[in-house]
């Protein structure tokens, strides 16, 4: 598996839901990404020990309003499910990050690993947390 990583800067709303979906592909190869899991994490700064944001693997299939984490949507029977993974945080869990109400920008990794075991760096980047008006 080609284990090319992509910098992607994600801004999430404080309050609000988000939900974002990414296929992974290479050379316009979709690939098979059935079986694997994810996890996301987010901090102010690489070395905080405390993070802003932390996504483990969902253990139940996405629905609106569920649990946040990191969803595999490939299924391993559907072509159109191939290579799709999901970033979801439930407007509960985005609610109070900005605890000063004002904007954060840290940075976060998220990481998709085989059953196999293979562990690969999938993204990462900047990840702003813009603070909310409505209280």
């Amino acid at each position: 598996m080609n284990c090319i990583s992509h910098e992607v800067d994600l801004t999430i709303q404080e309050g609000g839901t988000f939900d974002r979906m990414f296929r992974w592909s290479v050379d316009a190869v979709i690939q098979d990404i059935a079986g694997f899991t994810g996890v996301m994490q987010g901090r102010k700064k690489l070395a905080d020990a405390e993070t802003l944001v932390d996504l483990p693997t969902a253990a139940v299939p996405w629905a609106a309003d569920g649990d946040s984490g990191v969803y595999v949507e490939d299924d391993g029977v559907d072509p159109d499910t191939q290579g799709w993974f999901r970033v979801y945080i439930n407007d509960t869990d985005t609610t109070g990050l900005c605890e000063s109400n004002k904007d954060i920008e840290g940075a976060y990794t998220l990481f998709l690993s085989s059953a196999e075991g293979e562990v690969v760096l999938k993204m990462f980047g900047k990840l702003i947390i813009l603070a909310s008006a409505a209280r």
